[in-house]
């Protein structure tokens, strides 16, 4: 696009006085030296049918490599734009492609088409501009969490920091307070990439009446969820019950026994126990038995830790279901070739989903923010009628 070159002028739909206001319609700054993308691809398949065109099957498979990738570099707000355009080094793909078109059951009045599709795509980051390690493409609005291409990693890595663990991978705990500790360092918490795709696409048909339906299957990619963070972090997630009314009342106790919050005297008798291990000093490790208040735990861990709010987003979804019939040739007037008449549901429900409450399409966006979400909208569900005419 050689937009991209230059800022350009668009009309806005304000006047004054009279006449029609320009205005620079981009949030990314253009880059004039851009590059080309230059990308070498092998490609091999095969595709056969059987039983007289009742089973089809079409195997691709693909090796891409792209250098000099055109993306949008997330840029500092205070340059008065969201991103900035660079060329984003190497970046290497291989991924396989399965659809397999059957007709398992066909008679005189009825028939069952069964179509499935399966897509598997790995893509490594294999050099960035000016040997960057990492460049961030999108940013969260809390945490410091941004989504990345880090060399190394697949495209989309999720970075952010995260609990300090011992070489088990277990949390440590303070010994003083009960909490966890940080690192306040980039860590990689997950991946916006999908580690495979697929679909579904059913027909039934009995004489005039047919019902069709489309589902579509997303497979491991990981969601860093705001929306899921607010929520503990006001006590509004069912989770944060846990030890509240043992908090209470081990407070009512220390209130009888006349010792003052925060006493060094006081230990209290009950409440939420962080999940992690103290440091003896010795090189072992003991499991945390610190009661502390649970509202100060969640407050303490979704102002520093990031992962726990990270979800598999993997999910199952009805995207459209019709219902069509073919109104019969001598019913119609000869003008007439054809009128089928269909009831349309579109994003209808939701067959299975991992992250819970939300929506799994409730990404900042599909290209850079994937993998972030903050009190986006769900998919809209419609309903309709549709009506086609052949004359």
């Amino acid at each position: 696009d050689p937009y991209q070159l230059g800022l350009v002028y668009t009309k806005s739909k304000f006047t004054y006085p009279g006449y029609t206001i320009g205005y620079i319609n981009n949030n990314t700054i253009p880059n004039k030296d851009l590059k080309p993308t230059r990308t070498n691809s092998f490609e091999i398949g095969i595709e056969t049918k059987f039983l007289n065109n009742r089973m089809g099957l079409d195997i691709t498979y693909y090796s891409q490599k792209s250098k000099n990738q055109i993306m949008g570099m997330a840029s500092s707000w205070t340059s008065g734009y969201t991103y900035r355009l660079i060329n984003a080094g190497e970046i290497d793909n291989k991924g396989l492609e399965i659809a397999l078109n059957t007709r398992p059951i066909q008679t005189k009045d009825f028939s069952w088409d069964l179509n499935l599709n399966f897509s598997k795509n790995s893509n490594k980051v294999k050099r960035l501009v000016d040997d960057m390690d990492m460049f961030e493409l999108e940013k969260a609005s809390w945490l410091d969490v941004q989504v990345a291409a880090k060399v190394g990693e697949n495209f989309g890595s999720i970075v952010g920091p995260d609990f300090k663990r011992n070489d088990a991978g277990q949390i440590l705990i303070n010994p003083s307070t009960g909490l966890p500790e940080y690192d306040k360092s980039n860590h990689v918490l997950g991946n916006a990439s999908w580690k495979w795709t697929g679909g579904v696409t059913t027909t039934l048909t009995y004489k005039n009446l047919s019902l069709n339906a489309i589902f579509d299957v997303k497979v491991g990619a990981d969601l860093y969820s705001m929306s899921a963070r607010a929520s503990y972090e006001s006590g509004k997630a069912k989770q944060t019950l846990a030890g509240r009314e043992d908090w209470y009342k081990s407070e009512e106790q220390r209130q009888e026994a006349g010792i003052a919050k925060g006493s060094e005297s006081w230990k209290p008798t009950g409440g939420y126990i962080a999940p992690g291990v103290i440091d003896n000093g010795d090189g072992t490790y003991r499991k945390n038995d610190i009661y502390v208040n649970p509202e100060d735990y969640w407050m303490n861990v979704c102002r520093n830790a990031p992962s726990m709010f990270i979800y598999d987003n993997s999910y199952i979804k009805c995207r459209e279901l019709t219902l069509s019939y073919n109104v019969p040739q001598q019913w119609l007037k000869k003008a007439i070739n054809g009128l089928t008449i269909s009831l349309v549901a579109r994003n209808p429900f939701i067959v299975w989903k991992n992250i819970p409450n939300i929506d799994p399409d409730s990404n900042y966006n599909n290209t850079t923010g994937m993998g972030l979400e903050y009190g986006s909208m769900p998919s809209r569900k419609s309903y309709g009628i549709s009506v086609n005419v052949k004359f």
